[in-house]
């Protein structure tokens, strides 16, 4: 965390195997942070007031959006060791920040023309779909 006239800190409870995606509340009190490695998305407090707290998915949580209902968009893929080009698969989940429960939003098998999505961003009532493979973005229609 960069604070002015003081520069870096680390933020305890945010050492995770393979953090990535992070946002922050509107209220500045709560770090969401995804874990890849350990298929987590954490809460953590950024001045210490409040407990850690995390959900686990059954994909690798890459990139976190905030939606337009104050929920979390969660997307990441389902690698496969044995076939790490892929197709792999990917999904999005939507995170309550105050409960830390998800529900799911999309859930789709690797294709070739469009797989491993890494980020989802709603724009009126569509949904957009980034992915770190290929030169493709995805959409479909806002639930």
């Amino acid at each position: 965390m960069w604070t002015p006239g003081k520069g870096f800190s680390e933020v305890p409870g945010t050492q995770l195997s393979g953090d990535n995606g992070v946002v922050v509340s509107a209220d500045n009190q709560w770090l969401y942070v995804n874990a890849y490695g350990t298929l987590e998305i954490y809460r953590v407090p950024l001045e210490g007031k409040g407990e850690r707290s995390s959900v686990k998915v059954d994909f690798h949580p890459d990139n976190l959006r905030w939606a337009p209902d104050g929920t979390i968009f969660v997307t990441g893929q389902f690698l496969n060791a044995q076939n790490l080009n892929g197709p792999h698969g990917w999904a999005t989940v939507r995170l309550d920040p105050k409960t830390m429960t998800t529900t799911p939003v999309v859930k789709e098998p690797g294709r070739p023309e469009f797989d491993d999505a890494t980020s989802t961003v709603q724009t009126g009532r569509t949904l957009w779909f980034g992915t770190f493979r290929g030169d493709r973005m995805a959409y479909r229609a806002a639930p």
